[in-house]
């Protein structure tokens, strides 16, 4: 939000009752037909900011136009007026991140694997083939591991994300934070 500042002079002296309408702390808004209401500065402002946007006009008010008019001295100052504009807030709709799925380890060797989920808590290993499993909180990882040709390296061709703890389903963002607490355990 910004706020800018621009004094400018007031082109009429106000009237008198309008100056005594006013007190020390408060301020002047004109609407669109020309209607005053005064409240305080501050309560203006904080007005306006929830609006989509608003020109708020405050009248300073000096000494010299408290007084009486008997007091008044002829070379009295115009009244200072500032106008403050306040920009309308910026919705900035923060969708999350895409949730990155538990496919995206597909065609993933098994050292690549390792660096990004760690050592599994259960290998179980087969001619040509190798399964993985890695225990979350609420989900279970499946990784499936064939030999690509004869003696290269195992690569990811399939994945399992299922849900633990006698839950229906598997719950938002698990594969993620089994990401995440590898990364936190130093890996």
């Amino acid at each position: 939000m910004a706020v800018g500042l621009s004094p400018t002079t007031a082109p009429a002296a106000p009237s008198e009752p309008e100056v005594a309408a006013l007190a020390p702390e408060k301020a002047v808004e004109r609407d669109e037909g020309g209607t005053a209401e005064s409240s305080t500065a501050s309560d203006m402002l904080a007005e306006a900011e929830t609006r989509d946007a608003a020109t708020v006009t405050v009248v300073a008010e000096t000494p010299e136009l408290d007084r009486r008019p008997e007091e008044s001295s002829a070379d009295q100052a115009p009244r200072s007026v500032e106008t403050v504009s306040v920009e309308p807030k910026e919705v900035v709709s923060e969708e999350p991140d895409p949730e990155v799925p538990p496919t995206s380890l597909i065609g993933v060797g098994r050292g690549d694997l390792l660096s990004r989920l760690g050592t599994p808590a259960l290998l179980r290993r087969e001619p040509s083939a190798e399964f993985w499993q890695f225990s979350g909180d609420s989900c279970v990882l499946h990784v499936y591991l064939y030999e690509s040709a004869a003696g290269a390296d195992y690569q990811v061709t399939h994945v399992e994300l299922l849900p633990r703890g006698g839950i229906d389903a598997v719950p938002p963002g698990c594969f993620e934070r089994l990401l995440l607490d590898h990364r936190r355990q130093g890996g």
